[in-house]
């Protein structure tokens, strides 16, 4: 696939008239990003927390195999609706345990991860220039703010796992964010994020989908799923 040449981050213009845009194309009123490896640093493992929800799952008579290959909430997810096919009580106290382990690694990740560079710098530059900002995260809220305290101040509107029903890849998280602060309607909405997960959740929500080689798979997680157009790291 060749590589698209349209302009990173570092060549497109901000301005408060029109947006966000190159001149060529019509001005991005809102600009919707992911949270870990677009705008902060992921430094957590999901194979072995991963792991450790299969062996969970196994002490409760589930096979492994039986789950499929899934995302780690998605495997809970089908972990929850095995058991409760069988027995409610069970269901839900491997939910609960589930995602109380998860949360606990994601806490330890937080201790150690912070804003990649420019970052902070980037956003508040969009928000100036009169651009709605939203970013939207697999994680959990306060992992989030464990990093960021002061995540409100850098966007316009946040929604971690814990905000919504559905998590992206399921476009029901851009669909919410869209909906809640932007009035809905992708025309003019401008999603960046890290794997080709956040690229199909754009796609499904019509937006201008721009993504960035981050993340724990990097380039080579995209594959064949590469988004629409590939831009600079925030800190160009």
């Amino acid at each position: 696939m060749p590589r698209d040449k349209r302009p990173g981050f570092s060549q497109i213009a901000i301005s408060p008239s029109r947006g966000l845009g190159n001149g060529n194309e019509p001005a991005i009123k809102a600009v919707i990003l992911d949270f870990d490896g677009t705008v902060a640093v992921l430094n957590i493992d999901f194979a072995p927390i991963k792991e450790e929800i299969l062996k969970l799952i196994e002490g409760y008579g589930v096979a492994r195999e039986s789950l499929g290959e899934k995302y780690l909430l998605e495997t809970i997810d089908e972990g929850y609706s095995t058991l409760l096919r069988r027995e409610r009580h069970s269901a839900e106290q491997f939910r609960e345990k589930a995602h109380q382990m998860l949360v606990e690694r994601e806490l330890e990740a937080a201790c150690t991860s912070r804003l990649l560079p420019g970052v902070e710098s980037m956003l508040r530059k969009l928000k100036a220039a009169g651009l709605k900002v939203g970013i939207v995260t697999r994680n959990c809220d306060r992992a989030v703010r464990r990093i960021v305290p002061h995540i409100e101040a850098l966007c316009d509107i946040f929604l971690s796992r814990d905000s919504v029903k559905r998590v992206k890849p399921d476009p029901y998280h851009l669909a919410a964010i869209l909906d809640r602060r932007y009035g809905g309607g992708p025309s003019h909405g401008y999603s960046r994020g890290k794997e080709g997960r956040d690229a199909d959740s754009g796609r499904f929500n019509g937006e201008d989908n721009r993504g960035r080689t981050g993340g724990n798979g990097g380039r080579l997680c995209l594959k064949e799923r590469i988004p629409a157009h590939e831009i600079g790291g925030a800190a160009q």
